[in-house]
């Protein structure tokens, strides 16, 4: 038995567990619009709305100094189907609030409106991502003050933009990187859609997701014949991620998590590919913690403080 970090954190988890059991229930969910849109201007937090070129539709949200010459493109969780929750922008602004602290220089925020998987499947998504960091470029931002990173499916994406970069994927044209980035950052990447690892069987009572939405974001996402390294990582054999365009990554997961095992595999992958990883199993930790965390106002726990070290570190 894995213990909760409290009996509050254990009734969240189970109030969110049994809130989100099918896509048709999380229906009530704001568009990604409304959500970034209302939360920044509760914190007061500079907001600017871009359209991304040649990216059939998504947007970038900028929060933050526009001056900040240190920028983390982020890509919210949601399994590709569902909008990011207030959570997101808090755990964000908390981030960059903390950066600038530690660092006395501010940390801008690009936040990508992706096409959700119900209005259309991969490979957009992947092409919406390269087209947004292909724009961070061309404004002027050099590879080695991008953080590129995400929770769940958004780190899922992180990683299919790396795999993008080292090797293109059909159809989408490809970006060339003058210097690697500064670091990718994997919050419970949703790296496998296997559903038969010891993780995932054990943790299902503890973590927030059940088999049933799952598969619904998987079938929504992909095509079966298009389960492949770019949308499903762990697929990937060690060589792939050889010369990973990062000086860093931070991988984490939580303890009780389903997809602890597949994510602590991902990492294993990466420690062989000779990429600096520091892969980090948080202690009683469910699915996106940190983000759960700032919705629920519980206080932060070791996802969210490993994650503001590493950021501090990587500028």
């Amino acid at each position: 038995m894995i213990p909760p970090r409290s009996e509050a954190h254990a009734t969240r988890n189970e109030q969110t567990r049994t809130t989100f059991t099918s896509l048709e229930q999380a229906s009530f969910l704001p568009p990604t619009s409304a959500t970034i849109s209302a939360q920044a201007t509760r914190a007061n937090v500079p907001h600017k709305v871009e359209d991304v070129p040649e990216s059939n539709g998504a947007k970038i949200h900028w929060l933050g100094d526009s001056n900040a010459k240190s920028v983390l493109l982020y890509f919210h969780g949601g399994g590709y189907a569902l909008p990011p929750v207030e959570g997101h922008a808090l755990f964000l602004f908390e981030t960059a609030k903390r950066f600038q602290a530690t660092t006395q220089q501010p940390l801008l925020i690009a936040f990508l409106e992706y096409t959700l998987s119900t209005a259309g499947k991969f490979p957009l998504q992947l092409i919406q991502a390269t087209a947004a960091l292909r724009l961070l470029l061309q404004k002027g931002f050099k590879p080695s003050n991008i953080v590129v990173g995400g929770d769940s499916a958004g780190g899922n994406m992180s990683l299919g933009l790396a795999s993008q970069i080292l090797h293109p994927y059909k159809g989408i044209p490809a970006l060339k990187l003058d210097q690697p980035l500064a670091g990718v950052l994997l919050m419970s990447p949703f790296v496998s859609f296997d559903e038969d690892t010891k993780s995932f069987k054990e943790n299902l009572q503890y973590d927030i997701c059940g088999t049933g939405l799952l598969k619904e974001m998987v079938d929504s996402f992909v095509k079966p014949e298009q389960r492949n390294a770019w949308s499903e990582p762990l697929l990937a054999e060690p060589s792939h991620w050889k010369g990973f365009p990062a000086k860093k990554v931070l991988n984490l997961w939580g303890e009780a998590e389903m997809l602890r095992d597949a994510v602590s595999a991902q990492g294993e992958k990466l420690v062989k590919a000779g990429v600096n990883v520091r892969n980090v199993e948080c202690p009683s930790h469910v699915h996106v913690e940190c983000v759960l965390d700032a919705s629920s106002g519980l206080g932060y726990g070791v996802m969210a403080t490993e994650i503001w070290d590493w950021l501090a570190s990587v500028f």
